[in-house]
């Protein structure tokens, strides 16, 4: 079961690294970009 729950995990935070990628490079902030 704690497998399954990394999975879950690991796919959310890529999930939120690519919206914050995305934000930073809608408003031009490269911190936020690479945040993501």
């Amino acid at each position: 079961m704690g497998e399954v729950t990394d999975k879950l995990k690991a796919a959310g935070n890529k999930a939120a690294g690519a919206v914050k990628e995305g934000i930073g490079k809608a408003t031009d902030n490269e911190r936020m970009e690479a945040e993501g």
